[in-house]
């Protein structure tokens, strides 16, 4: 009965060991099947390029292995930047990067605009500089500067000296008639004054008057028991010596835009 029990122990304990080292060895071997399985696996990896072009937009991988040569797309007028997993910012995928997703995927081509160089016609005015650089496919912001010209308003940037189109900060820099737009043309108004003349009759007068040219025929009030003597400035008022504003005075951006009567 007692060499029974003890069979029986031994019989036990080597059961038990069997089972623990069959809880190890199970899962590694099931680990193993799966890693071995999805190794294999092979997926297809689409390339959208964005605009670009591309002989194939498609190549297949093997999960666990890198991916490879990854096509290179062209697009006119940008550099490729590489291939993302989204289409704006995410992360750049390469040739040494292993295949980590197990399922078909799509690869994204971003890009960044050439730098191109704009001479600027400032059409008699004056600038700091005469060239600015701009990226294909970006807006102008604040590379376009604005140009001086005495007696003049500055009315914008065009793609002509006549007609064409206007360019502000917020265009895009793009091909114009099929070439990168290379020159920008200032364009100008003749700057007009609004003098308003004080009479100290109880009376006020307004005239326009354009930089660059004469007065022209100025108001004539008339005061009681007072001789007219002319429309001076406020600074030259009250000096006996100084001339007044005459019609053939020559109206410039920096001219008095208020008139005073004397009267003696």
């Amino acid at each position: 009965m007692r060499k029974n029990n003890k069979t029986l122990k031994i019989i036990l304990l080597l059961c038990l060991t069997l089972a623990l080292m069959a809880e190890r060895i199970c899962p590694v071997l099931e680990v193993s099947a799966v890693s071995a399985s999805s190794e294999k696996k092979k997926i297809t990896v689409t390339f959208d390029p964005g605009g670009g072009t591309l002989s194939s937009t498609t190549k297949t991988v093997t999960i666990g292995s890198t991916y490879g040569k990854l096509p290179v797309p062209v697009k006119k007028n940008y550099t490729f930047r590489g291939w993302y997993i989204f289409p704006s910012g995410g992360t750049m995928i390469n040739a040494e990067n292993k295949v980590t997703i197990a399922k078909d995927q799509t690869l994204y081509a971003q890009w960044s605009g050439q730098d191109f160089t704009i001479t600027l016609d400032a059409g008699g005015g004056t600038l700091d500089s005469t060239k600015v650089t701009v990226r294909y496919g970006t807006k102008y912001l604040q590379q376009l500067p604005t140009p001086v010209k005495t007696n003049y308003e500055f009315n914008g940037w065009y793609t002509q000296k006549k007609d064409g189109d206007e360019i502000t900060a917020s265009s895009v820099y793009e091909l114009y008639n099929d070439k990168p737009l290379a020159k920008l043309y200032a364009r100008w108004t003749k700057r007009v004054l609004t003098v308003k003349f004080i009479a100290f009759n109880g009376e006020t007068y307004e005239k326009e008057v354009t930089c660059g040219a004469a007065y022209g025929t100025l108001p004539k009030p008339q005061k009681k028991g007072y001789t007219f003597q002319g429309w001076f400035t406020w600074k030259d008022y009250t000096d006996s010596e100084a001339s007044p504003i005459v019609s053939t005075a020559v109206a410039t951006d920096t001219s008095p835009q208020m008139l005073f009567a004397r009267w003696y």
